[in-house]
C-alpha cells in the first residue's frame, strides 16, 4: 500500500499498536498500519477509531477543502508533494502557478537587526554600526507588546534603543525603519505568549493596541511595524482556532486607523514556509491589507527535525528547491507575488553528524553542531564564525547548484548549510524571475566583518557615498642595517583606515566598537565632568557644511593598534640587543646584551623557505612562508584580527605611540608656553590614554595580542631548540618577552607619572 511504501522510502515507521498509536493521529487499523475510513477506524481498529481524515471522503465534511487549498490524497492527507497530489488525489490536485512579470527585487533590500547583539561575545554591531547605506529598509528587531497592549522594550533591553535607532537616517535620509514586533521568544512559554492571541481577540482590544501604535509610531519617528508573530494557531506556540481570523481583523483596522491618522505607515508582517504554520494563516485576505510580506525563507531545516523520525537529516536551512515548493502555497491562494519579499539567512544551521563518514545532505545528525565563539549557541554560526572556519581550519565548501546553497564538514564531524555571494545572487535571479518584490536578510549584525553576503544582496544604487576600506601596513623597524628598512604586514594582515569624511559611513573594523571607543575614549571636553559631544573643545572638533547645514563634528580618528607594534621591533633592538627598554625609567645599571642583531638578522627577520613560519595569503586560499617577524607581526591588530583594534581620536593616539616608545608626549619648553587652556588639553590627552587603556575591553585585546605573541614565542624556543644548527645559545624568548613587557609597562607607566607631576608644577 502507498502509506507502507512511502515509510518505507524515506524511512519513516507508519506502523502502529495499542501501545502505539499512528504518529499522524490516524486510526491504527487491524494490519497494524495507519489509515482513514472503515478498513482502519472499523472492526479490529486498535487506537485512535475515531479519527477523522484531514479531507475528502472520510473527513468530518467531505466537501472541505485542505487549509491553503492544498492536495487532498486518496487517504484523505493534505499536502503538495507528487505522491499526494498524484494518483487517487481527491481535490486541488493541480499546482497553479503565478503569471506575473520578472521584477528587481534589488530595489527593495530590507534588514533586520538584532537589537540585542551586544550580548555577544564578539561580532557585535551597535547603532552606530549598522550599514544603513546599503538598505531601503531597516526593520529593528524586537518590541514587545505588554499586557495592556503598548509597545515595550524587549527583556533585556533598554527604551534607549528605541529611541535613539532614528539616528541613523543622518546616514541614510531615505531610510525607512520599522519596529518589528514579537519574534519567536515571544510566543515562547512565558508571560508574553498570550499576548498576541489575546490582543486579536477583540475589536475593544484591537483598537486599543492600535492607538498604542500608532502613538509610538509618531512619538519615535518610525515609518511602520512589521509584525512577527510566530505563530497564530498554532497549538505548540500558544495559539487558538480563531487567530487567523482575528489577525486579519487586526490588519484591516490598523490599515483603516492610518488612513484616518492621515499618516502613510507602512504595514508588514513576517511568514513562515512550513506547511504546519502557515495553514493557520488567512494569508489571502492578510496579504491585501498590508504593503508585503517578509517571507522566512531560511530556517527550513534545523535541529528540531530530530523531534521528527522523517526528518533526522542534515539538510540545507536555505534550500531554494523547498522555499519554491513553499511558495507554491502563496500561490495556491492567489497572492500576487509583488506581495512578498524573499527572506536571506546571513547564518547558517549546523549538525553534529552520526558518521563522519556520512556527510552529504540527507545523512543523519545526532545533534547541533558546536556553538561559535561569537554567538556561542549550538545549532548556529554566523556568516562572520563561518568565514574564521574556512580561513582556519582549511575546511572547504560544496556547492549545490540546484538548491543554491554551500555546505561544509569542519571539525570533523560538524556540518553546516549556508549562503554565500554566489548562492545570494542565485537566489535573488529566482526572486526576480517570479516578480517577487524585495529582498530581506536576517540578519544584519551575522555578516561578517566586511559585510560580503549584504553587498551582495544589495543593489549599486543602495550604495550611497559609503567609503571604502583603505588598507594601511603597520611598519615596524626591528634591528635595522644600515639602509634603516622597516618590516611591513603582508595581506591579509593589513588594516582599514578611518575615513576622514564624516559624511561617509565606514566599512572596516565593525568589531572594534566604533560608537563606545569614539564615544568614551575620544573626548576631550575643557571640563573633566563633561563627557559628552557638546563637551568637546574646540581643539577637538571642526565645523561641516553638511547639505547646507552647518554642524559641529568630531575631528580625526585613526584606526588604532591596542598593542603598540613598535614594542615588537624595540624587543629585538633594545632588550636583546642593548639589554633595556628604550628611554627606560628609571635607566637600569649596567645594562647587558642578551642576543645581538646579528642573530635578530639571521633568525627573525629572514625569509628562509626552511624555516615553519607562514601566514594566511590575502583571500585566504593558502598559506605563505615569512620569517618569524613578519609572523609575530601578524598578531597586531589586522583584518584577520579585527578585535584586536579601535577607533581612537588621533591625537590621544600619537600621545599614546610616543608614551610606548619612551618619549615624552610633549617638549616640555613648549607645555610652559602654552595658554592654561592648551595646558589642561595636553593633560587631559595623557589622561585619556590610560583612561583607554583600563577599559575592560581595551585591555582584553591588549592581553589578547600580547598572549598571542607569548605562544609564538614559546614555539620558536622549540623549533630553535631542534633546529639551530650550530647556532649560539639564546635565553628563552618567551621568557624575555614576559620580562620585557613588565619591565616596558612600568616605564611607561613611571615615565607618564614624572610628566604628570611636570604639567602640574609648571601650569599657569
Amino acid at each position: 500500500m502507498y502509506l507502507v511504501k512511502a515509510a518505507e522510502a524515506i524511512g519513516g515507521d507508519f506502523s502502529c499498536s495499542p501501545d502505539q498509536p499512528c504518529p499522524n493521529g490516524a486510526c491504527c487499523g487491524f494490519s497494524g498500519w495507519c489509515g482513514y475510513g472503515p478498513k482502519y477506524c472499523g472492526d479490529g481498529c486498535q487506537s485512535h477509531c475515531d479519527a477523522q481524515a484531514d479531507c475528502g471522503e472520510y473527513a468530518a465534511d467531505p466537501t472541505s477543502a485542505c487549509p491553503l487549498n492544498v492536495c487532498c490524497s486518496k487517504y484523505g492527507f493534505c499536502g503538495t508533494t507528487s505522491d499526494v497530489c498524484g494518483s487517487g488525489c481527491q481535490s486541488h490536485c493541480d499546482q497553479p502557478k503565478p503569471s506575473s512579470s520578472p521584477t528587481n527585487v534589488q530595489k527593495r533590500v530590507i534588514g533586520y537587526w538584532e537589537a540585542w547583539n551586544y550580548q555577544y561575545a564578539c561580532g557585535t554591531m551597535s547603532i552606530g554600526e549598522i550599514p544603513v547605506n546599503y538598505l531601503t529598509h531597516l526593520n529593528v528587531a524586537f518590541g514587545y507588546i505588554d499586557s495592556n497592549f503598548r509597545i515595550t522594550n524587549m527583556d533585556g533591553l533598554s527604551s534607549d534603543i528605541y529611541k535613539d535607532i532614528g539616528q541613523v537616517k543622518i546616514r541614510n535620509p531615505g531610510l525607512k525603519i520599522m519596529i518589528a514586533l514579537g519574534g519567536w521568544a515571544f510566543s515562547d512559554p512565558g508571560p508574553w505568549q498570550s499576548v498576541f492571541p489575546t490582543m486579536v481577540s477583540s475589536q475593544a482590544n484591537r483598537a486599543a493596541f492600535i492607538q498604542n501604535l500608532l502613538g509610538f509610531l509618531s512619538e519615535y519617528g518610525y515609518d511602520g511595524v512589521d509584525f512577527d508573530w510566530e505563530y497564530p494557531g498554532a497549538d505548540d506556540r500558544g495559539g487558538s482556532k480563531e487567530d487567523g481570523v482575528n489577525y486579519t481583523a487586526l490588519l484591516k483596522e490598523l490599515r483603516e486607523a492610518i488612513k484616518v491618522s492621515g499618516r502613510d505607515y507602512l504595514v508588514t508582517f513576517t511568514a513562515p514556509t512550513s506547511y504546519w504554520y502557515l495553514r493557520n494563516f488567512d494569508i489571502k485576505n492578510m496579504s491585501e491589507q498590508v504593503d508585503w510580506i517578509n517571507l522566512m525563507s531560511y530556517d527550513l531545516h534545523r535541529v528540531w527535525d530530530s523531534c521528527n523520525p522523517l526528518s533526522n537529516h542534515v539538510l540545507s536551512h536555505t534550500n531554494l528547491t523547498e522555499i519554491d515548493l513553499a511558495l507554491d502555497l502563496f500561490w495556491r491562494v492567489k497572492v500576487d507575488p509583488a506581495a512578498i519579499v524573499l527572506g536571506i539567512g546571513f547564518y547558517g544551521r549546523s549538525f553534529e553528524l552520526s558518521d563522519p563518514s556520512c556527510w552529504k545532505p540527507g545523512c543523519r545528525f545526532s545533534g547541533p553542531g558546536a556553538a561559535g565563539r561569537c554567538t556561542n549557541t549550538p545549532g548556529i554560526l554566523s556568516y562572520r564564525e563561518i568565514k574564521e572556519i574556512l580561513q582556519t581550519t582549511g575546511a572547504t565548501s560544496s556547492l549545490d547548484k540546484e538548491a543554491a546553497v554551500r555546505y561544509m564538514v569542519y571539525n570533523n564531524n560538524n556540518w553546516i548549510s549556508y549562503d554565500d555571494a554566489h548562492t545570494i545572487k542565485a537566489k535573488i535571479e529566482f526572486a526576480n524571475k517570479l516578480g517577487l518584490s524585495g529582498v530581506m536578510t536576517w540578519a544584519l549584525d551575522l555578516d561578517d566583518g566586511g559585510l560580503e553576503l549584504l553587498k551582495a544582496l544589495s543593489a549599486p544604487n543602495n550604495k550611497r557615498g559609503t567609503r571604502p576600506i583603505y588598507l594601511y601596513s603597520k611598519r615596524v623597524s626591528i634591528c635595522p642595517d644600515a639602509d634603516g628598512e622597516k618590516i611591513g604586514l603582508l595581506a591579509p594582515y593589513q588594516y582599514p583606515g578611518f575615513p576622514n569624511d564624516h559624511k561617509k559611513p565606514w566599512e572596516g573594523i565593525l568589531s572594534g566598537k566604533y560608537d563606545s571607543i569614539s564615544r568614551y575614549w575620544g573626548n576631550s571636553s575643557s571640563v573633566c565632568s563633561v563627557w559628552s559631544v557638546r563637551g568637546l573643545a574646540k581643539a577637538d572638533t571642526t565645523w561641516v557644511n553638511n547639505a547646507g547645514v552647518v554642524k559641529q563634528v568630531r575631528a580625526s580618528y585613526a584606526t588604532e593598534h591596542v598593542y603598540e607594534g613598535q614594542l615588537i621591533g624595540d624587543f629585538f633592538t633594545q632588550w636583546l640587543d642593548n639589554g633595556q627598554v628604550r628611554n627606560q625609567n628609571p635607566a637600569p645599571k649596567n645594562p647587558k646584551q642578551k642576543v645581538p642583531c646579528s642573530w635578530t638578522r639571521q633568525w627573525v627577520k629572514k625569509d628562509d623557505p626552511s624555516y615553519p613560519w607562514n601566514i594566511l595569503t590575502a583571500g585566504a586560499k593558502g598559506r605563505k612562508t615569512v620569517s618569524f617577524a613578519h609572523s609575530l607581526l601578524s598578531e597586531l591588530g589586522s583584518n584577520t584580527h579585527l578585535d584586536r583594534l579601535t577607533i581612537m581620536l588621533s591625537r590621544p593616539n600619537e600621545k599614546k605611540g610616543r608614551l610606548f616608545t619612551g618619549i615624552r608626549t610633549v617638549d616640555y619648553s613648549k607645555y610652559t608656553q602654552m595658554s592654561p587652556d592648551e595646558q589642561l588639553q595636553t593633560a587631559k590627552d595623557l589622561g585619556i590614554v590610560f583612561n583607554y587603556l583600563n577599559s575592560q575591553t581595551v585591555w582584553d585585546a591588549f592581553c589578547g595580542t600580547y598572549e598571542a605573541i607569548w605562544r609564538q614565542m614559546g614555539h620558536f624556543d622549540v623549533w630553535y631548540a631542534q633546529n639551530a644548527r650550530g647556532g649560539p645559545t639564546i635565553p628563552s624568548l618567551q621568557k624575555e618577552w614576559k620580562e620585557y613587557n613588565q619591565v616596558a609597562l612600568s616605564s611607561v607607566v613611571r615615565s607618564a607619572r614624572a610628566q604628570f607631576d611636570f604639567f602640574y608644577q609648571n601650569r599657569r
